[in-house]
């Protein structure tokens, strides 16, 4: 709809280390769309993809879901977010 890959992680605390296996971590530049409270998904996340870029959920938009019900452009929202991605340290730092 949106020609925007994804990979869904069906909760914050889910994230197993073993699912990056599959994961061609070296030839896709990888994002992680980060909503309140999910520090330590980011966490784990990074642990398995060292160079994922970190997206913070804009205020009021927890999930790429909400921004489709609001009636938000989703493809241009994760443009704009994807410009603006941290990795894991500046995430932390922030």
């Amino acid at each position: 709809m949106w020609d925007v890959p994804t990979l869904g992680i069906l909760g914050k605390g889910l994230w197993q280390a073993e699912w990056a296996e599959p994961l061609t971590r070296d030839v896709i530049e990888w994002f992680l769309w980060v909503e309140p409270g999910a520090k330590e998904l980011a966490l784990k996340v990074s642990a398995s993809f060292p160079n994922v870029g970190i997206i913070s959920a804009p205020h009021g938009i927890k999930d790429i879901n909400t921004a489709m019900v609001i009636g938000m452009d989703v493809a241009q929202l994760v443009d704009n977010l994807r410009a603006k991605r941290h990795n894991i340290s500046q995430f932390l730092a922030d």
